[in-house]
């Protein structure tokens, strides 16, 4: 395909690298290279990425990394262009979600959607991040206590067939977490809901948060790090949600 403006001709890895960042909202140049531009040196790489920016299939997003104490790197991510989205909305077979949000995150926010998307690889799920619309998944009366993602499951004996997860970096306080955890409890569809912590001491008090709350027991409510996540420890303690069918 070639487009009629900037003559820009989209390859096949270019379109893979489109549709990850339409699911994914975001990621780290360093990844996408790896992930589709994997036999190119990563000069060639970068300069494909800015003729994509030049394009408006693309945008870059600079994002800081790291400690807010100074020594913070300052990265590359890039999130999906205007003209990228038109692209697969033209040529994917299978309809695409909707967004319910805005395509581009905010500065802010790229290190917790970065976030979510490492524990969806570590995983290995789909996720539906907050900003695209599952017409299958009901939404919380509150856009702002929807979950960060979900991902679906084999349904239980209650027809309840997707697990919502929630990305804490640190910046949740307790009211903040304990009104998702009541806008989770309010759905029927939803089997259970996994935080994910970057520390233990983290993940103990999001657990404390909710053992000294009302919000009732913790049935269906799980904790972990993302280094637990990591080493597939989900798969282990909860093994009914990675079974098919």
């Amino acid at each position: 395909m070639t487009d009629s403006v900037k003559q820009i001709r989209i390859s096949s890895r270019d379109r893979a690298a489109l549709e990850h960042l339409f699911w994914n909202r975001v990621e780290r140049e360093d990844l996408l290279c790896d992930l589709y531009y994997p036999t190119i040196k990563a000069v060639s790489a970068e300069r494909r990425f800015r003729t994509l920016v030049s394009g408006g299939y693309i945008d870059k997003l600079p994002y800081f990394e790291g400690s807010k104490d100074g020594d913070a790197t300052l990265n590359t991510a890039y999130a999906l262009g205007g003209r990228g989205e038109a692209v697969l909305r033209r040529q994917t077979h299978v309809p695409l979600p909707e967004r319910t949000g805005k395509r581009k995150p905010a500065q802010s926010s790229v290190a917790h959607q970065l976030a979510t998307n490492r524990v969806a690889r570590d995983l290995e799920k789909r996720f539906y991040p907050e900003h695209l619309s599952n017409g299958d998944q009901p939404k919380t009366k509150s856009r702002r206590n929807r979950p960060d993602a979900t991902f679906e499951c084999r349904p239980d004996s209650k027809g309840r067939f997707y697990v919502a997860v929630e990305i804490d970096l640190g910046h949740y306080n307790r009211q903040r977490v304990l009104d998702k955890v009541r806008a989770f409890k309010e759905e029927k569809a939803s089997r259970e809901m996994w935080w994910v912590a970057p520390t233990e001491d983290r993940r103990d008090q999001l657990r404390e948060w909710f053992w000294d709350s009302d919000v009732g027991d913790l049935e269906g409510v799980r904790f972990f790090t993302f280094d637990e996540v990591e080493e597939g420890k989900a798969q282990e303690r909860c093994p009914e949600f990675f079974e098919d069918g």
